[in-house]
């Protein structure tokens, strides 16, 4: 059978304005294009005029995946007019680029929108215009009962755009359990089916040469360091395990916070704390291969990639206790919970695995993650959905 034709419009999607935005969807498309042709339209603002002062287009083809990443300019601090104009060229500029596409390369077999706020505008237009299918991937929190930005806060007019699109949908999907029932709680006509994200097993993956664990103790968190990552808790938590193992270190990885990079030194704690910038999965694999533990001690989420990424390298987790850990941790198997928002419990989980209280199975952690998470496995479900729509 020939390869399906699969038109991506990713609302994120790593851009050089943003060049982690969004890069588990990219990491889908990678693992989709060892089955299906994909080809990835996205619209980025430019709104330093870094990349162009108008209009530039950059394209990346590699193995089955075309990206093709349409920067405009538009100045930040815009009024509301201009917030309508902005828009109005966003979704010009996704009928001009689809339009094109399709005369390069006829008709994709189906249109996959990956977020429907942004690129989901112009999804109905492209099944009313060209008679296309479209279906929907959701990564977005806001569905989540206890997130900080909630569907339910947005304007009526988006809530209402949202309904339209979900409803002319020809399938939805979400990386978890959790947020698929978020989903049908907001539309209750809806089944989402579950496929997870994914993790690249030849980045993350346990080097024997590159697995001499240091004998300081060591975690990592990976993170954007927001509210919702509970980044402090970590340090405080981390503060208490000082007391009984004063060599341990820990690693913080993500977006730099002037003020939890304070708190460390006001706390004495920079001889044991460090801080990085993001960067690249090749670089962040080596710091997880060096760590006794990875912790995620989020208030919610959708999935948790870094979960699957540690465990690629054979490193448990320590995570909080909430229900979307419970798709992807079995206590003492890959990881361990600790009571979510307590500094003290999650310091004692840290303390537990220092203690090594919990016998990790470092090979059975990496067979069970690659037999769950990775591209040939997930790219797989995704491409079997697209024959199941496809052949509706």
């Amino acid at each position: 059978m020939s390869r399906r034709k699969i038109l991506w419009l990713c609302s994120w999607y790593p851009d050089k304005c943003e060049p982690y935005n969004g890069d588990f969807i990219k990491r889908h498309a990678e693992a989709v294009s060892e089955f299906c042709d994909v080809h990835v339209l996205h619209i980025a603002k430019d709104t330093n005029g870094n990349i162009t002062d108008d209009i530039k287009v950059e394209q990346n083809e590699m193995n089955g995946l075309t990206e093709e990443i349409i920067y405009y300019y538009i100045k930040k601090n815009i009024r509301p007019l201009e917030r309508l104009f902005s828009y109005k060229k966003y979704q010009f500029l996704y009928r001009r680029f689809i339009k094109d596409y399709i005369q390069q390369n006829g008709k994709p077999d189906l249109v996959h929108i990956h977020i429907g706020r942004k690129s989901g505008a112009i999804a109905k237009w492209v099944k009313r215009e060209i008679g296309i299918k479209y279906i929907i991937s959701e990564h977005w929190s806001g569905f989540l009962e206890n997130a900080t930005e909630r569907f339910e806060n947005i304007s009526r007019l988006e809530r209402r755009n949202w309904n339209k699109l979900i409803n002319n949908a020809s399938g939805i999907s979400a990386v978890s359990i959790v947020l698929a029932e978020g989903l049908k709680r907001h539309f209750s006509t809806i089944n989402p089916i579950v496929i997870p994200n994914v993790v690249n097993t030849k980045i993350f993956s346990k080097k024997e040469e590159e697995n001499k664990i240091s004998t300081h103790f060591q975690f990592v968190h990976i993170s954007g360091m927001q509210s919702l990552k509970n980044p402090k808790l970590i340090i405080e938590a981390f503060k208490i395990v000082l007391k009984d193992f004063p060599d341990a270190k820990l690693n913080m990885i993500g977006s730099l916070d002037d003020r939890l990079i304070s708190y460390t030194k006001d706390n004495h704690l920079q001889s044991s704390i460090y801080f990085y910038a993001e960067m690249p999965q090749s670089e962040l694999a080596n710091y997880i291969r060096q760590s006794n533990a990875l912790v995620l001690f989020s208030s919610y989420e959708t999935f948790g990639c870094v979960i699957i990424e540690a465990n690629a390298c054979g490193v448990p987790v320590i995570v909080s206790d909430i229900p979307v850990f419970h798709e992807t941790v079995q206590q003492s198997i890959n990881g361990i919970f600790a009571t979510a928002g307590s500094s003290e419990n999650l310091a004692r989980a840290m303390m537990d695995i220092a203690l090594n209280k919990f016998l990790f199975n470092t090979q059975q952690i990496i067979n069970e993650t690659a037999a769950k998470y990775s591209y040939s496995v997930v790219g797989k479900q995704f491409a079997d959905w697209y024959e199941e729509i496809i052949k509706q």
